[in-house]
């Protein structure tokens, strides 16, 4: 993608004023530009998808910033489907934490019928 391609605006202000000397930089808004594709295109292969999760562990709020901006429909159906998905994750663990402790509790009953000690 040529950097007159770039769509997102967050984008363009990081460009705005950058020098092209300043490599690192370069490399920054390189990468967002790479994310920007994989938001509107998707990931295309496997190692697309790595890709994309790498860039999206790296720079999470950039790209939930040029994601909210570019497709904020889908960007919203993500975050709550994200939510819902946390919500039960979290209901799994406590129910996971409730059966161990029942199963604690029975076998520390075990324990003392067989007259072991507490």
């Amino acid at each position: 993608m040529s950097y007159r391609e770039v769509k997102s605006q967050f984008i363009k202000k990081l460009i705005e004023g950058t020098s092209w000397e300043n490599e690192a930089r370069k490399e920054y808004i390189d990468s967002l530009i790479k994310l920007e594709g994989f938001i509107l295109h998707g990931a295309g292969s496997m190692a697309g998808a790595m890709r994309r999760g790498e860039l999206q562990k790296q720079y999470p709020r950039e790209w939930e910033t040029i994601y909210n901006e570019l497709k904020p429909e889908e960007f919203k159906d993500l975050k709550e489907r994200e939510r819902r998905e946390n919500e039960e994750s979290e209901r799994r663990m406590d129910e996971i934490t409730r059966e161990s402790e029942r199963r604690e509790k029975r076998l520390k009953q075990e324990w003392l019928e067989m007259g072991g000690r507490e």
